[in-house]
C-alpha cells in the first residue's frame, strides 16, 4: 500500500536514512510522472550522490553536514506533501475537506482582503439605517460562513508551509483587523493539519501566536495547538533548532505553569467517560426523581401533578427532596470546579444536527449571528432565555450550538414557569466565580471540551490522530521539554498522576526526572507505588527502604514498606515495620491487626496472641479484630471458639459488631471452623456462600492455599478433595 511506503519514507528520513528513503521515493515518482515534486526528488538525489562522491574521495567540505540536514528536510517535505495528496484521494475526512476547499484561492492578498472586508462590511452595517440592513447582514454573514468553512478545509489539506507562508499566517493571526472568531478558527485548522502531519512552519506559527497574541482565547488555542502539533520526538533529528525555539517559549512568564495546567486538564479529558458514568449512576437518578417537570407521551414538557397522599404521609417530603437536589447540585459543582466535564454525557446525544456535518463548526466560536443560529432562533423570548442561560452556565462553544438547535425544536412546548426558571439561569452548573471564568485555565478548559467532543463524536474522527487516547495525551515526556523550565514541574505532575491513579502515565514520566529529582524522597515513594501497582513488591521494598533512609519516621513510607513486605512474603520485615508504626502511633487498630497476622504467618502465635489481646481490649466487637482473633484461634486448635466468632461475623444480625462489612473470606473461614468440628453439611453451605461472593475462585485451589491450616486438624489431601466434591455436587 502506497501510504505504508510513504510512512516508511518519513520514518527513514526522521532516522537519518536518506539512502533508504530515496530508494523508496524514486519509484513512486517514476510510476507517476505527473507528480509535482518530481524535479525536486531528482535534485535531492543528484545533490546527495554528489555529496557522497566528494566524501568518498576525501574532499574537504565544511558544509557537508549542513547540506545533509538540508537534504533530509527537503525529502521530508516531499514525502509529507505526498502523504497529504494521497489522503485527499483515499481517506474519508481528507476527501471531504478537499472537496469543501474546492481549490480556494489561498494567495495571501486574497485571503487577507476577504477577511478584512468582512470586518469592515459588518462595521458599516452597524452604522447604517437602511430598511434592508437585516437582509444585507444575513447575506454578508452567510457568504462569510461559506468562505471560512472553505478556508478551514484548505488549511487542513494544505501541504508543507514555506517560511513565507509562516510569516503571512502569523501576521494574519495577530492582526486586529481580522475578526477574532476567524482567527480562532484558523488556529484550530492549523492544529489539525500539523498534528496529523508535522509541519515545522505550522508548528512555529503556533509558538509565535502563543507568544504575542493579545486575545487570551486565541492565545490558549495556540498553546493547545503547539502541544498537539508535536507528535514525534524524532522530528528533532531533522529540525534540531526546534529545541532552542521551544526552550524560548517555555521561558515566557507563566508558560511552564500553563503547560502543567494543560497536562492536568488533559487527564480530566481522558477521564470524561468514566466521570460521565458516575454522573449517570449517582447524580442523574436523584435529579430525575425530584424534577418538577416531565415529558408526556406526546413529547410535550409538562409540570408533574402534586402527589396528595405523599404530602399527607410525609409533610416534610418536599423539603427533603429539595435538600437532596441541593446536595446533588453541590456535588456536580464540585466536580466541575475540579475540572470534570459534567456536560459531555448529555450533549453527546445532541451532535446529530446538520450544523455539525461541517468539521469547521465544531471549532467555531459561538455567535448568535451565525447563519444557522439566526435561522433557528425565530423568537426573541428564546434568544433572551439562551443568553441568560449562557451567561450563568459555562458551556463550551459546541454545546451552545447544540442547545440552540435543541431548543428550537422544543421551545414552544416548555411551560411558562419553566421558561421563567431557565431565563433566570436555572441550569445545573457552575460553582465558579466570574474571575475563574475569565482565567486562561478556564478558557483553555472550554476549548478542550470542544476538541474532546470532535475527536470522540465526529463521524470521520477515526481518520485523524486520536489525541485523547491513553498513548497520546501525556506530552510532558516529550524530549523537547528536557532541560526546560517545564521539567521543574515533573514532580507536581507525578503526584497528580498518582492521586488520579494514572499509573501507566506515571511509569512513563518518572524516568524523565533529572538526577536531582530522582534522588528525592518523593521520587522514591512514587516509584515504589508504581512497582506495587504493577505487582513488583520486591522492587518496591528497596525503594521504600531508600526513602526511609531520607525520612526514617515517614508513616507513608513505613506503611508502603509493610504492604510490600507482606506482598512479597517477607513477613519478618513486615512484622518489624508494623512494630515501628505502633511506636509512632500506639494502639492503631490497623497496625495491631496486621502485625498480629504477620506474627501468625511467622508461626509466632504466642506473640500474635499478645497483640490480638491488646487489639481486642482497645476495639471490642470490631469486625477486623474479630477476624484476626478467630484466625488465631484456628491456629491454636480452638476451632469451636473460632466458629462462634465466625458465626457472628456471618450472621444476618450484625448489630453488635462495629465497622466493616461481610466479605467472602468470612464464609470461607467459617467453613474451615465447621469442617474442623466435622460439621460437614454446614461447612458445605458456608463454602458455597463463599463461592457465590467470589465466583472467580476455584474451591480446590483455595483449599490448597490454606492447606497449612487444615493440616492442623489432620485434614489431608484426600479430605480436601472429598469436601470439594461435596461443595460442587448438584445432586440436591
Amino acid at each position: 500500500m502506497i501510504q505504508d511506503t510513504i510512512h516508511d519514507i518519513i520514518s527513514d528520513v526522521l532516522h537519518s536514512r536518506l539512502s533508504e528513503a530515496l530508494d523508496k521515493l524514486k519509484p513512486i515518482f517514476a510510476e507517476h510522472p505527473s507528480l509535482v515534486d518530481r524535479s525536486e526528488v531528482e535534485e535531492i538525489d543528484n545533490a546527495f550522490r554528489m555529496m557522497l562522491h566528494y566524501m568518498d574521495n576525501d574532499a574537504d567540505d565544511s558544509q557537508r553536514m549542513d547540506l545533509y540536514e538540508n537534504l533530509l528536510c527537503r525529502t521530508y517535505r516531499v514525502a509529507a506533501d505526498l502523504d497529504i495528496s494521497w489522503r485527499c484521494k483515499n481517506v474519508g475526512f481528507y476527501i471531504s475537506q478537499f472537496s469543501k476547499a474546492a481549490h480556494l484561492n489561498m494567495s495571501p492578498s486574497f485571503v487577507r482582503t476577504v477577511l478584512e472586508t468582512y470586518v469592515s462590511d459588518m462595521a458599516m452595517l452597524s452604522l447604517g439605517v437602511d430598511d434592508d440592513n437585516g437582509q444585507k447582514k444575513e447575506d454578508i454573514v452567510a457568504r462569510h460562513q461559506s468562505f471560512i468553512e472553505r478556508l478551514f478545509a484548505s488549511i487542513i489539506v494544505s501541504c508543507q508551509w514555506s517560511d513565507g507562508d509562516r510569516n503571512f499566517w502569523t501576521s494574519l493571526l495577530l492582526s486586529p483587523t481580522i475578526d477574532i472568531a476567524d482567527r480562532e478558527l484558523i488556529m484550530s485548522a492549523i492544529m489539525i493539519s500539523a498534528m496529523n502531519q508535522f509541519d515545522v512552519n505550522k508548528f512555529k506559527t503556533t509558538m509565535a501566536v502563543y507568544k504575542d497574541a493579545a486575545d487570551e482565547t486565541l492565545r490558549q488555542r495556540a498553546l493547545v495547538a503547539f502541544v498537539f502539533s508535536w507528535r514525534n520526538d524524532d522530528v528533532l533529528n531533522i529540525y534540531p533548532d526546534l529545541r532552542e525555539d521551544v526552550a524560548e517559549i517555555t521561558l515566557l512568564p507563566g508558560a511552564s505553569r500553563e503547560l502543567l495546567e494543560l497536562q492536568k486538564q488533559l487527564i480530566f479529558c481522558v477521564n470524561t467517560e468514566k466521570d460521565n458514568l458516575k454522573i449517570v449512576d449517582e447524580i442523574m437518578p436523584t435529579l430525575k426523581d425530584n424534577m418538577r417537570f416531565r415529558i408526556n407521551g406526546l413529547g410535550i414538557i409538562e409540570e408533574k401533578p402534586d402527589d396528595k397522599m405523599r404530602d399527607i404521609l410525609n409533610p416534610e417530603a418536599d423539603d427533603e427532596d429539595a435538600e437532596k437536589v441541593e446536595d446533588t447540585v453541590r456535588k456536580v459543582a464540585d466536580m466541575q470546579k475540579n475540572g470534570t466535564d459534567i456536560y459531555f454525557g448529555g450533549f453527546s446525544h445532541m451532535k446529530r444536527f446538520s450544523f455539525f456535518n461541517a468539521a469547521a463548526n465544531w471549532f467555531l466560536p459561538f455567535s448568535f449571528e451565525q447563519p444557522d443560529v439566526m435561522r433557528a432562533m425565530q423568537q426573541k423570548e428564546m434568544s433572551d432565555m439562551l443568553e441568560s442561560i449562557f451567561a450563568h452556565t459555562p458551556f463550551c462553544n459546541s454545546d451552545k450550538y447544540s442547545m440552540v438547535f435543541a431548543f428550537s425544536h422544543v421551545f414552544n412546548s416548555i411551560p411558562a414557569n419553566m421558561r421563567e426558571a431557565l431565563s433566570a439561569g436555572g441550569v445545573v452548573g457552575t460553582g465558579l466565580e466570574k474571575s475563574d471564568e475569565d482565567s486562561p485555565a478556564f478558557v483553555r478548559r472550554l476549548y478542550l471540551q470542544d476538541l474532546y467532543r470532535f475527536f470522540r463524536l465526529y463521524p470521520q474522527r477515526h481518520d485523524l490522530v486520536r489525541i485523547f487516547d491513553d498513548e497520546n495525551f501525556l506530552f510532558f515526556t516529550s524530549a523537547i521539554f528536557y532541560g526546560t523550565p517545564v521539567q521543574k514541574h515533573f514532580p507536581a505532575l507525578a503526584v497528580f498522576l498518582h492521586d488520579h491513579k494514572r499509573f501507566n502515565e506515571l511509569r512513563s514520566l518518572l524516568p524523565c526526572f533529572n538526577s536531582t529529582q530522582s534522588a528525592t524522597f518523593t521520587f522514591m515513594l512514587l516509584s515504589a507505588s508504581v512497582e506495587m501497582h504493577f505487582k513488583n513488591p520486591s522492587k518496591a521494598i528497596r525503594l521504600y527502604q531508600s526513602a526511609l533512609q531520607k525520612s526514617p519516621d515517614s508513616e507513608i513510607a513505613l506503611k508502603g514498606l509493610a504492604r510490600a513486605a507482606t506482598a512479597s512474603s517477607e513477613l519478618d520485615v513486615a512484622e518489624q515495620v508494623y512494630g515501628k508504626l505502633l511506636e509512632l502511633e500506639p494502639g492503631n487498630k490497623s497496625y495491631l491487626v496486621h502485625r498480629a497476622l504477620a506474627l501468625m504467618e511467622l508461626d509466632r502465635t504466642s506473640d500474635a496472641a499478645k497483640v490480638i489481646y491488646e487489639a481486642d481490649y482497645r476495639y471490642p466487637n470490631d469486625r477486623d479484630v474479630l477476624r484476626a482473633k478467630a484466625w488465631l484461634m484456628m491456629q491454636q486448635h480452638e476451632a469451636a471458639e473460632a466458629e462462634t466468632i465466625y458465626r457472628r461475623l456471618t450472621s444476618d444480625d450484625d448489630s453488635g459488631i462495629d465497622g466493616g462489612i461481610k466479605v467472602a473470606e468470612d464464609y470461607l473461614n467459617f467453613g474451615y471452623s465447621l469442617w474442623a468440628e466435622e460439621h460437614f453439611g454446614e461447612a458445605r453451605k458456608a463454602f458455597r456462600k463463599f463461592l457465590e461472593m467470589a465466583p472467580d475462585k476455584d474451591i480446590r485451589d483455595v483449599f490448597d492455599i490454606d492447606a497449612f491450616m487444615l493440616e492442623i486438624y489432620n485434614i489431608g489431601v484426600e479430605d480436601r478433595n472429598l469436601m470439594a466434591e461435596l461443595v460442587v455436587f448438584n445432586g440436591n
